[in-house]
């Protein structure tokens, strides 16, 4: 066996195996959110840049809603830029229609940015140890973490826009090249805003001089800055973007003190810098210090906010990298399958007829199945009290990552014995984190095949779904 499987490297049978599984993710699964997306970006293909917003609500929100159109305008802009060739080929004539295949299109460039993403990572544990077994292993652990695959080949988002440039402003970081750090992070905010809870604990946690941490935070603000200069006076611009409803989530969780409110998303934040900022830390123990706080930075939030399945991406590449700087990552990798089924069951009784198998996308292949049996009612062993308790569990789990890590923290430096490689761990991420989503969807789609629920239609016939009003805004996951 080991020879099919060796346990210093990934062989063939794994590249096919491996293939096989993410080009069925690739292929059959996404959310709605990534075309709602590409549809607003034609509108920086067929009009005014400068009225890129008012065109987004008269289109797509029928001159009503911009709760479909959150984000600043990096994204749009890439997404632009890449359907442009579609364009020019004639197969997209005008901003009032997206061909839904052409999501497919948008996957495929995110799946670039998540490979490229490997790069980074790589370059990343090469400061840590010059070790290029080790580093290609490290990287392999972080481009089959289980949450990244999710978010990226089942509900394909395009959260890895921020994540690669949060993990080239860390790269940044580790080079002491503040400034670029600065950028990349700056960036990094112009697509969602969870960068900002890393790049201001890792500023102060790296540089301690007010004039420096000035600068540095002007460089990161420049970005934000011109964007305000460029749509800041659009009315819906301000309620798509400045006004988005999930900004409010931050103030969810709060400590009630006679009738005073105490922010724990604050409180956390404002502990995790002064901790950064206070530090007295050495050249070489700054690294390991830094992978910690790029850690509690992107896992934090996630404690007391209601979140969405994507945006668990954000923390996955800090986890690796903590992992693989600590002597227990073989307990630490087996903790991350716990993490996934966890937030499986989370999502699927959380997120039901959305995040679920509702992400199926047969009907582009000629199968719509309509949904009867659900995936939540595998997991309700617990009742009514089920969703909790899944929830409860990957909290837990967030919260163990964050504890267990700060008592080795900074870990000490690894020596060459500690540097085990076992791509056991690669092909368990892989094989297992991906199967502990795609084995109930399947039990759910075949049960509800097997019940008379399938509609056989032309292939690449399938239309975008109506939308939902402002007044069902709630039942939307994404953003």
């Amino acid at each position: 066996m080991n020879a099919i499987f060796p346990s210093d490297k990934l062989s063939l049978a794994d590249y096919v195996l491996g293939s096989a599984l993410l080009t069925v993710c690739f292929i059959f699964f996404f959310h709605f959110d990534i075309a709602i997306v590409g549809w607003d970006a034609l509108n920086y293909l067929f009009g005014n840049p400068l009225q890129f917003y008012e065109n987004c609500k008269r289109i797509q929100g029928g001159g009503l809603s911009m709760i479909h159109t959150p984000y600043p305008p990096s994204i749009y802009v890439i997404f632009a830029l890449w359907l442009y060739p579609l364009k020019v080929l004639g197969l997209i004539t005008s901003a009032d229609h997206f061909p839904i295949y052409c999501s497919y299109w948008l996957k495929a460039l995110t799946t670039i940015v998540y490979g490229a993403s490997g790069l980074v990572f790589y370059r990343i544990t090469q400061c840590y140890r010059q070790y290029k077994s080790w580093n290609r292993y490290a990287t392999a652990l972080w481009l089959v973490s289980p949450l990244a695959l999710f978010s990226q080949f089942i509900f394909s988002q395009y959260d890895i826009f921020y994540v690669i440039l949060t993990l080239a402003g860390v790269l940044m970081f580790l080079r002491t090249k503040l400034f670029r750090a600065a950028l990349c992070f700056g960036l990094a905010i112009t697509f969602k805003y969870f960068p900002l809870f890393v790049f201001l604990p890792l500023l102060l946690l790296f540089e301690k001089r007010l004039a420096a941490l000035a600068g540095a935070l002007a460089v990161f603000a420049l970005p934000t800055v011109l964007i305000q200069l460029l749509y800041g006076a659009s009315p819906a611009f301000i309620e798509g973007v400045n006004n988005h409803g999930n900004l409010e989530r931050v103030f969810a969780a709060v400590i009630d003190v006679g009738g005073w409110h105490i922010y724990y998303v604050f409180a956390a934040f404002t502990v995790l810098c002064g901790f950064a900022y206070l530090a007295q830390t050495s050249a070489e123990q700054l690294p390991r210090r830094a992978a910690y706080v790029y850690l509690a930075g992107t896992v934090f939030p996630f404690l007391f906010i209601v979140w969405h399945p994507q945006w668990t991406m954000s923390f996955a590449p800090a986890i690796v990298l903590t992992s693989v700087l600590d002597r227990r990552h073989r307990r630490f990798l087996v903790l991350d399958l716990f993490g996934m089924l966890a937030f499986v069951a989370t999502v699927a009784i959380a997120f039901t007829h959305n995040a679920d198998t509702a992400m199926f996308r047969g009907a582009l292949w000629g199968v719509q199945i309509e949904p009867g049996f659900t995936m939540a009612a595998i997991f309700m062993f617990f009742g009514e009290h089920s969703g909790t308790i899944y929830l409860t569990a990957f909290w837990s789990y967030l919260l163990i990552e964050l504890a267990a890590k700060f008592s080795a923290m900074p870990p000490a430096a690894l020596s060459r014995a500690d540097l085990a490689i076992d791509y056991a761990h690669v092909r368990y991420r892989l094989y297992i984190g991906l199967l502990l989503f795609l084995l109930p969807a399947a039990f759910t789609l075949g049960k509800d095949y097997l019940s008379g629920r399938a509609v056989v239609m032309p292939a690449l016939h399938a239309e975008m779904p109506a939308l939902p009003t402002a007044g069902a805004a709630k039942a939307e996951p994404a953003r």
